[in-house]
């Protein structure tokens, strides 16, 4: 007994092909076996399971040895799930003819079907399993009389554990593949011609011995037999997919979206398409294809690195890769490698190559363009007719006293463009002009992500939308990002600004901020991007050369709560008269050597964290009456300031004997003239926990005891 037919077989008889006839021989016998209830057969798309597995079903040997054959559709092919538990059940119902119009749920009615087939020998046939599946759960039952499971799949990690034994399925010798290609032209008039059979002959190599691939290309020679559409797919079959060839176009849209497509996300289709830039057939060493992909990025994922030889084995679970030549290689497969291809196109160090050709509209899948090396001096107008373009790198000569016409308006004409790469050679200054053309272009665009201009080989502006709602600019020039705050699209996002940085650099605050901006190499007193700095909730401050107070800006920063300024060598002082920082809680102040005080008025109420290194002049830390406002102090800092006699003045004591009552950590570190933290044991440290003092000769006595600092667990120190 059978129940309904399977799809057509892509080839009806496999006889004459061993390739094919050799894996239904190994499930033939394995069938045969007790032990043996589940077994895969697994290959990548288009290389022949499902024919495998129809011509089992129609073998009388298999009619003979089962009661009831069920052939079952797993997946849809556009989808990367399986079918659901409810349409599975409901398929084997109606193959079954089972009756459940008194059942309510999936459960019940995978009892029924369990009762249906409890006291049967069944096989059931499983096209096309694109994840783990429970059987129970749909009412398949663990049988001891005979019952067998063959299931297709082009992951076999993804079923091993539904299954005891697994057949691979290779692709057709050349010479079977040429016999299968003859046979799908028949009349074979159409070879007697010797010309068009040996361009017949190219084609069925490039097929490289996939059944389907070599069944539509052949039925394509087939039914459109002219000799310069032959020609067409010989050269490149993007001419075929062009011009809408029956079968053609419909085989790379299955070819692109098993092989393209499903992947689980833009980094692993970054690294599939990283696979064109190497020659047909090449065995690819895996180490060496490792350090490309990390030093082009393409391991990088957010703020985390991915293990690149997960992403190979992950292809290897998708049937995109093969074994090389060893352990240590990896081969594509060539019409696998064709999606690749069409997708990405590398023109790099083309030193000739001046002009796109006309009909580069031809490659309208094309997501990514490198010509770098070549000798354009503009953005190509032909790439405005790439609409799925998603990568662009360029690089052109321009003269030092020429004022760059770069087509800016082609970059918007772009929809789907995320990444830029402009290298600009033999410049060394460029001009703010470009610059801001450039990102009013980009600025234009939805999908946009990352923007890097280059000067000479330097880095001068790297702008990266990390999503929708986080913006990283980075130029070592201050004027190149002004164009931003004139563009309000930031100020809904998270943002991260290094401007007069040369790379982005990892902050130096124990927590995140949402919107974080650093300032390096200043000269001016005004600040590059005021309306920013009015939003951000952190400021690095780095190697300032003018200022002496941060009110110099002329910015209240309301809400700016962690700050950090370093080597700025003409602050003398951070809050001057006016209130500057009213929300700040971290504040890191290192190697300012000029620095005399930290507070002249009011402010910095909110503090929790206070780190101080490398002051040369400053003498004291709390000016008269500042301690009393610092109610939030947890943690306090001082290393390398070698002017410090004294942490806290007795005159800011005497008043209030509750000084600093939130203080946790104390850590003094390499002050040479510190002889006291506070000369009166009666201050309470009520939260204090942990004192660490190093490289403090002359401090010989501490105020704590465990009458006013209870709390006090640890106290690290060197020995005398």
């Amino acid at each position: 007994m059978t129940v309904d037919p399977p799809p057509e077989r892509v080839v009806k008889d496999i006889s004459s092909f061993k390739t094919l006839l050799e894996p239904l021989k190994e499930t033939l016998v394995l069938l045969e076996r007790d032990k043996i209830k589940r077994i895969c057969i697994h290959g990548t798309v288009g290389i022949g399971k499902t024919t495998i597995m129809c011509n089992l079903y129609y073998r009388e040997q298999v009619a003979k040895k089962f009661d009831i054959v069920i052939w079952l559709k797993v997946s849809k092919v556009e989808s990367k799930e399986n079918l659901s538990k409810e349409h599975l059940q409901q398929d084997i119902v109606q193959r079954l003819k089972l009756n459940i119009r008194d059942t309510r749920n999936t459960q019940e009615v995978a009892k029924k079907i369990s009762m249906e087939l409890e006291h049967k020998s069944y096989l059931l046939l499983l096209d096309d399993v694109k994840a783990y599946l429970d059987l129970s759960e749909i009412g398949i039952p663990e049988s001891n009389n005979r019952s067998k499971i063959v299931l297709t799949t082009r992951q076999l990690n993804a079923c091993a554990k539904m299954v005891d034994m697994a057949i691979q399925v290779k692709c057709l010798t050349r010479a079977e593949a040429w016999k299968m290609f003859q046979d799908v032209l028949r009349p074979t008039e159409l070879l007697e011609d010797t010309k068009k059979k040996r361009v017949a002959e190219k084609l069925c190599k490039d097929c490289g011995g996939l059944p389907l691939v070599i069944k539509n290309v052949a039925n394509t020679c087939k039914w459109k037999a002219k000799e310069d559409l032959w020609v067409d797919g010989l050269n490149s079959w993007r001419g075929w997919v062009k011009r809408e060839c029956q079968g053609i176009r419909q085989l790379y849209e299955l070819l692109k979206q098993f092989c393209y497509d499903n992947l689980d996300d833009d980094q692993c289709k970054n690294c599939f398409l990283y696979f064109a830039l190497y020659p047909e057939d090449t065995d690819i060493n895996k180490n060496g294809l490792l350090e490309c992909w990390e030093a082009n990025n393409l391991l990088f994922n957010g703020n985390n690195t991915t293990n690149g030889n997960s992403i190979l084995d992950y292809f290897h679970e998708l049937s995109v890769l093969e074994e090389g030549k060893s352990m240590d290689h990896v081969k594509m497969d060539k019409f696998i490698r064709q999606v690749a291809v069409l997708k990405v196109l590398y023109l790099v160090d083309c030193k000739n190559l001046s002009n796109l050709p006309s009909d580069i509209d031809e490659l309208e899948q094309l997501e990514a363009l490198d010509i770098r090396g070549s000798a354009f001096n503009n953005i190509p107008v032909e790439i405005e007719k790439l609409s799925c373009l998603r990568r662009l790198w360029v690089s052109f000569i321009k003269s030092g006293n020429e004022n760059a016409h770069l087509n800016y308006d082609i970059i918007s004409k772009l929809p789907k463009l995320e990444e830029l790469i402009i290298d600009v050679n033999s410049v060394e200054e460029l001009p703010n002009e470009m610059v801001e053309n450039i990102i009013k272009e980009v600025a234009t665009l939805q999908q946009f992500k990352s923007l890097k201009i280059c000067l000479s080989k330097k880095v001068a502006v790297v702008i990266e939308l990390k999503s929708s709602t986080s913006l990283h600019i980075c130029s070592p020039e201050t004027a190149f990002a002004l164009y931003l705050t004139k563009n309000s699209s930031w100020r809904d996002a998270t943002f991260q600004f290094y401007i007069g940085c040369q790379n982005f650099e990892n902050s130096q605050f124990p927590k995140f901020y949402d919107k974080y901006i650093k300032h390096c190499n200043g000269a001016s007193s005004g600040f590059p991007f005021p309306e920013a700095l009015a939003e951000a909730d952190a400021l690095e401050l780095v190697n300032h050369k003018n200022i002496k107070q941060l009110s110099d800006f002329g910015i209240s920063m309301n809400v700016v709560q962690g700050c950090l300024i370093e080597s700025c060598d003409a602050i003398e002082t951070i809050v001057g008269d006016s209130e500057v920082l009213p929300k700040v809680e971290y504040l890191v102040l290192k190697n300012l050597p000029k620095l005399k005080s930290i507070w002249k008025g009011p402010g910095l109420t909110k503090l929790t964290t206070l780190d101080l290194i490398s002051w040369q002049m400053l003498v004291k830390i709390f000016p008269a009456g500042v301690i009393q406002q610092l109610y939030e102090i947890q943690y306090l800092k001082i290393d390398k300031c070698q002017e410090i006699e004294e942490i806290i003045a007795e005159s800011d004591a005497v008043r209030n004997l509750n000084v600093l009552p939130k203080l946790k950590q104390l850590i003094l570190l390499d002050m040479p003239k510190l002889t006291s933290v506070y000369a009166i044991e009666s201050l309470e440290w009520g939260s204090l926990e942990k004192i660490e003092i190093l490289k403090c000769p002359i401090l010989l006595k501490l105020p704590f005891n465990k009458d006013n600092a209870a709390k006090l667990e640890t106290i690290e120190a060197e020995q005398e």
